[in-house]
């Protein structure tokens, strides 16, 4: 009887101190935001930027074709990387979340209504041990 005592005491203090320990690292809304504004931000630049030539229409430039669309591109990213705050202010804006205590799950919806070229997208992210695991990312 001493034993299973002894490891149920010692099995209590590992479940509090790892509960204690899921508390501690359940990371905040703001690192959240910093977290999908960066991601974002790469997405926008790595999948958005390079198609920007043709969301803007098929434009017949003859030689200059390649240079504009390279411009374009260019332009684009660099629209992106200069306006991180505005990016942030998106993603807070459309993110709800759920505390959980030991982790928070965050749903981000981005829709831009006044862009129809641009899909909407759905995101849900898991903040556990001061990290973020977004496990859904959908178009609608």
């Amino acid at each position: 009887m001493g034993f299973l005592r002894t490891s149920a005491i010692l099995g209590g203090f590992l479940l509090v101190g790892a509960a204690g320990a899921l508390v501690a690292t359940n990371p905040s809304r703001s690192a959240y935001e910093q977290y999908a504004t960066s991601r974002l931000t790469t997405y926008l630049q790595t999948e958005v930027c390079p198609d920007a030539p043709s969301i803007l229409g098929e434009f017949d430039l003859g030689d200059l074709g390649g240079n504009v669309a390279e411009l374009l591109t260019q332009q684009c990213q660099t629209l992106v990387q200069n306006n991180q705050a505005q990016i942030q202010a998106l993603v807070a804006d459309n993110t709800s979340q759920q505390n959980f205590v030991v982790l928070t799950i965050y749903k981000t919806n981005l829709t831009l209504p006044d862009i129809a070229e641009l899909p909407s997208w759905e995101f849900e992210t898991v903040g556990v041990f001061s990290r973020f695991i977004t496990y859904k990312a959908q178009q609608s």
